[in-house]
């Protein structure tokens, strides 16, 4: 029994490193996914992460006047989003 447990798992390993072996090498990662958009996508998928991540800051510049208020954080004001759709998905719902 103690033989085939051993197989079994230098198996599983096997299967496994192999599984992310692939991955690794076949899946590019955001670099390379950034560079192979058209132009366009490109420049409004900048726009977006831009716009994510102002949004993100001030999400956490929110949350740090929350936890120093007395107040519960859903009373210490409005948490400022933007909510507004990328263009390219505005013309799709077209």
């Amino acid at each position: 029994m103690g033989i085939s447990v051993a197989r079994a798992l230098v198996y599983a390993t096997g299967i496994i490193g192999t599984g992310y072996g692939l991955m690794k090498f076949t899946v590019p990662d955001e670099e390379q996914m950034r560079q192979r958009l058209d132009p366009h996508l490109r420049e409004e998928y900048d726009k977006v992460k831009a716009r994510n991540q102002q949004q993100h800051k001030a999400l956490m510049e929110h949350m740090k006047t929350a936890a120093l208020s007395d107040k519960p954080a859903w009373q210490s004001g409005s948490i400022p989003l933007n909510n507004e759709k990328p263009a390219i998905v505005k013309e799709e719902q077209k």
